[in-house]
């Protein structure tokens, strides 16, 4: 009897203990919660990714894509339409837009680049229909360059020549130099612009001239020169970053955990940029109260760490290395007597994290693991017994990425935080593998795609795949998926190495310097802490095209319209006073085809009908916020012989064709390219309707049987177009508005199709989209290799139930 009495005292008084810190614990973390839950409304993005064949183009090219809506505050089905435009990054022109069908979060189709882009660097952005707070939820940037093919008759060069001592001008020099060896490009016309400020200089007999900008009053947001010479007629754009006026480079130190705790062992990482913000590496020597601690250094994406024991009321600083002597003055953050500090020897980890704590200051506080939009759990981190303790925390309820652990005082105030990316190890693996690693021209590449995950017993997903001749894609400006969902959604942006996800030592140090550098990032505990239930207020709009008529005289009743395609003619009314609003399937149509309307009844020339395309708005507001990424825009020589593309990268393009058109000017005539009639439709060489080999030809005749695509076996009449419609006194009816495209099929090369003397020089030689790939069930593909010899790259991108999937393959092709 006593020992049982013994026992539920000891039950009720170690009992009511745990419930007490439970608690406890429970009115430190359940406010958080909350405001991780408002933050979530308030901070949380969409993830869209798009997958584009390559990154290097010829004006009139074609460019195939697969979008990929990966995150979203709304429901994946309110994205019914993707835009994507292409803008010159020069001068943030937009120069075109078109819009696809999106369903379920994938997005399909292709464009075609305009012919009569110049060579230099651009920018793809695709966005959404869906709003919130009137902007796009998502948008995503894909850094392309335009290359000529065009023979030019001069090559033109400039570089930063010297800068003078005082810092107070540039000098530049310029130089033509003609093709022709026995011409030499005299007194070449050259034209430059700084900031407002433009000049004209003349080169010399050789082609050369030197002048000098001032360099007082640049800096990063005028710094740009812009230059243009003229020699017999042909045209050079080109442009160069300047020296500003401040060139000091800029350092940031980033304390483990936070803080620089005193008497507590601590890791610094830092960072070093110049003045444009571009990261160097550079070195240093870190002091303590003026006396000589370490040298240190950065790595070549301007990244470095160093360790420190500081006593309270010691001061750091660091002084570089730059021509040979020490200089500059850069002060570490100030030693605090900080209550508790955090180590995390591995901050990429797979199912266990391991981190130190040290405490100073004894007593009770509480770790919570968490992404700044949810809790994941959380525990109690007691400091009384001992200032020093190690934990393990097992990680298998948490998904994969990088996620945070903050440890909070008893008022559930941060003392200190780290990242770390949680089950590296759980990569979706995809494995690519062709039947030779050389092939022929004009060969059968067969091509088998494996999902491997020791980890699951199924996998299943689909992907996008392409092939492409690898001078066309430049690694600098190369967008892959898993980089993109782990990186760029979750870090600030710097200069990435590429695929980090391959557990290579050099890869794994990479990931730890930039969780150590780069988690000071978009989410912020201050920022969390002053979310308030307000902020979760959203509103959610779509873009809709909407119109009216307009008439000399007043619209006082509702008016019908037809909607006319090359297929149909929908008929539809308007409001009393001539407004309306077009849903978006009735302007979904097949690629390259061209929609109208007109206004029904016997005077259609009485009305004008006017459609506004709300996509251009957005785009004209994304081309003033979107920062561009140039590598090559600090380089401080340029050659234009790089913007253009060697003979071995050919590609099919339209011919220059001269049109003469009558004196009649059709409002949609700009719309029709050679050698199409108003539905785009066309006649090959070969006599095939709308050839999938061939862009362009000579108009079809109603009534004439034709060829068929894709093979060209099956024949059909050709019923016209029925937008050929007579025009009455220099107007017509019909005004064109903008389509919502389907995707197209790539059509492999069809080498029956081509004429005899004829070359196939695609360098996308392979591409489609949603291809299912399952564990233990490969996807078999096959395709042709074009006339072009060298490299290809097989590129494959895409998403699976465990998560996103990046791979790519190189086999090379001989005569």
């Amino acid at each position: 009897m006593m020992i049982r009495t013994l026992l539920c005292f000891y039950l009720l008084l170690f009992g009511c203990g745990i419930l007490h810190a439970q608690q406890k614990a429970d009115q430190v973390i359940e406010p958080i919660v909350a405001k991780m839950e408002w933050y979530q409304a308030k901070k949380k993005p969409a993830t869209l990714f798009v997958h584009f064949d390559k990154n290097i183009y010829a004006p009139g090219e074609y460019v195939w894509f697969t979008a990929y809506l990966l995150a979203s505050q709304a429901r994946a089905g309110t994205h019914h339409t993707l835009a994507v435009a292409l803008l010159r990054n020069d001068d943030s022109a937009a120069l075109t837009d078109h819009k696809f069908v999106m369903s379920d979060g994938l997005g399909f189709g292709h464009l075609q680049l305009p012919d009569t882009l110049r060579a230099g660097n651009y920018s793809l952005v695709a966005f959404t229909n869906a709003l919130w707070n009137g902007k796009p939820e998502t948008y995503f940037i894909q850094p392309v360059t335009i290359k000529t093919q065009s023979q030019s008759i001069f090559t033109a060069t400039l570089k930063l020549a010297e800068k003078t001592a005082a810092g107070d001008s540039a000098t530049l020099a310029f130089k033509a130099s003609a093709k022709d060896i026995r011409t030499l490009a005299s007194f070449t016309e050259v034209s430059y612009s700084l900031g407002g400020v433009q000049k004209k200089v003349k080169t010399d007999m050789y082609g050369t001239a030197l002048f000098k900008v001032p360099l007082a009053q640049t800096d990063t947001s005028i710094n740009r020169l812009r230059l243009k010479a003229v020699f017999r007629n042909e045209t050079k754009q080109m442009q160069i970053r300047l020296p500003v006026a401040n060139e000091e480079p800029r350092l940031n130190f980033f304390p483990e955990g936070g803080s620089v705790v005193a008497n507590t062992a601590g890791t610094i990482g830092w960072e070093a940029r110049d003045a444009y913000g571009q990261p160097i590496a550079i070195s240093g020597v870190l002091f303590r109260n003026n006396n000589v601690v370490d040298t240190i250094q950065t790595n070549g994406y301007g990244m470095g760490r160093f360790s420190i024991r500081p006593k309270e009321g010691e001061q750091y600083h660091v002084k570089l290395f730059r021509s040979g002597v020490l200089s500059g003055h850069y002060a570490l953050p100030a030693v605090a007597p900080q209550p508790l500090s955090l180590s995390v020897p591995k901050a990429v980890c797979n199912d266990t994290l391991l981190f130190y704590t040290e405490a100073p200051l004894r007593g009770v506080y509480y770790a919570l693991v968490h992404d700044y939009t949810g809790l994941f759990f959380s525990f109690v981190v007691d400091m009384s017994a001992s200032s020093t303790r190690r934990f393990r925390v097992p990680l298998d309820k948490m998904p994969r990425g990088v996620q945070a652990l903050t440890i909070v005082d008893e008022k559930g105030r941060p003392l200190a935080e780290r990242l770390f990316f949680a089950h590296y190890n759980r990569r979706a693996q995809v494995e690519i593998a062709t039947d030779k690693t050389q092939y022929k021209t004009r060969e059968e590449v067969k091509l088998d795609i494996s999902l491997n995950d020791p980890s699951a017993d199924s996998v299943n997903g689909f992907v996008s795949v392409a092939c492409v001749q690898e001078s066309r894609i430049d690694l600098e400006k190369m967008t892959d998926i898993e980089s993109y969902v782990y990186l760029d959604g979750e870090l600030n942006h710097t200069a990435f190495k590429r695929s980090l996800m391959h557990a290579t030592d050099e890869s794994l140090q990479h990931w730890e310097d930039l969780l150590l550098i780069k988690g000071w990032r978009r989410y912020t505990w201050q920022d969390l802490a002053e979310t308030t239930a307000s902020d979760t207020v959203q509103t959610f709009s779509e873009l809709t095209f909407a119109g009216n008529i307009t008439s000399k005289k007043k619209i006082t009743k509702p008016i019908d319209i037809s909607l006319v395609s090359n297929e149909s003619a929908d008929v539809f009314t308007t409001d009393g006073s001539g407004r309306f609003v077009l849903a978006p399937e009735r302007l979904v149509s097949e690629p390259g085809r061209k929609l109208f309307l007109t206004v029904g009844g016997k005077n259609q020339l009485d009305y004008t009908v006017k459609l506004e395309d709300p996509y251009q708005t957005v785009v004209r507001k994304l081309c003033k916020i979107v920062e561009y990424n140039d590598a090559e825009a600090f380089v401080t020589e340029k050659n234009s012989e790089t913007l253009v593309l060697k003979r071995s990268e050919g590609a099919e393009v339209l011919a220059e064709v001269t049109v003469q058109t009558s004196k009649r000017k059709d409002a949609f005539l700009d719309m029709i390219r050679p050698g199409r009639n108003l539905c785009g439709d066309y006649v090959c060489l070969t006599g095939v309707l709308n050839c999938v080999n061939h862009h362009t030809g000579t108009m079809p005749v109603k009534g004439r049987v034709y060829r068929m695509p894709p093979d060209g076996s099956t024949h059909k009449k050709y019923l016209g177009c029925l937008l050929d419609m007579p025009a009455e006194k220099d107007k017509n009816p019909l005004t064109a508005i903008p389509g919502i495209y389907t995707a197209k099929e790539f059509y492999k090369i069809d080498y029956s199709q081509l004429a005899p003397t004829e070359t196939a020089l695609q360098t996308t030689i392979f591409w489609d989209y949603a291809v299912p790939v399952q564990k233990g069930k490969p996807a078999s593909l096959k395709f042709l290799t074009s006339d072009i010899e060298g490299r290809f790259r097989i590129v494959i991108q895409g998403v699976t139930s465990k998560g996103v999937i990046h791979e790519e393959q190189v086999f090379s092709v001989v005569k």
